[in-house]
C-alpha cells in the first residue's frame, strides 16, 4: 500500500474508534478520513492535495497562470544551470587532480634518481607543495560531489 493509503486507513480507524456508527457507511467514513488528512499534516507526494475536497486544488480543465508557469520554468532552468556548472567544475577538478598526481609521481622518481643534496631539497619542497594542491583539489571535489548527491536525493521523493 502507498503511504497515502496507509494514512487514509489510519485516519479511518481513528474516526471509527471515535464514532463506531461510521463503519456502517464506508463511503462517509472514507470521505471523513480524506477530510481529516486534508486538514491534518499529511505530506502529499506532489506537495498538496488535488482532491475535490480541497478548495485550493486546481479545478478540472483549468490551467495555471502563465506567470506561475514562467516562474516554474525559470526556477528549473536556474537549477539545471547550477547543476551543469557544478558538473563542469567537478570534471575540471578531476582533470587537475590527475595532472597533479602525475606530477607528484614524476617528482618522486626524480628525487630518487638525483644524487645532489641541493636538488633533492628543492624537489622535496616542490613535492610538499604538490601534495597540498592535491589535498585542496580533493577536498573541493568531495564537497561538490556531496552537494550533487544532496540535490539528486532532494529531487527524488
Amino acid at each position: 500500500m502507498t503511504s497515502y493509503e496507509q494514512a487514509i486507513n489510519n485516519a479511518a480507524i481513528e474516526l471509527a474508534l471515535q464514532d463506531p456508527t461510521l463503519v456502517v457507511n464506508k463511503g462517509v467514513l472514507f470521505d471523513k478520513a480524506k477530510v481529516k488528512l486534508l486538514l491534518g499534516c499529511y505530506k502529499y507526494k506532489r506537495g498538496s492535495s488535488r482532491s475535490k475536497l480541497n478548495p485550493n486544488a486546481p479545478k478540472a480543465g483549468s490551467r495555471a497562470p502563465r506567470v506561475t508557469l514562467r516562474a516554474k520554468r525559470n526556477t528549473l532552468a536556474a537549477q539545471n544551470s547550477e547543476n551543469e556548472n557544478r558538473n563542469a567544475r567537478i570534471a575540471e577538478l578531476e582533470r587537475k587532480l590527475k595532472v597533479k598526481e602525475t606530477q607528484y609521481e614524476l617528482s618522486i622518481e626524480v628525487v630518487r634518481t638525483k644524487l645532489s643534496q641541493n636538488d633533492s631539497e628543492d624537489m622535496e619542497k616542490a613535492l610538499e607543495e604538490l601534495k597540498k594542491e592535491i589535498v585542496e583539489i580533493s577536498s573541493e571535489l568531495v564537497t561538490l560531489k556531496s552537494k550533487t548527491k544532496e540535490k539528486n536525493s532532494e529531487g527524488v521523493e
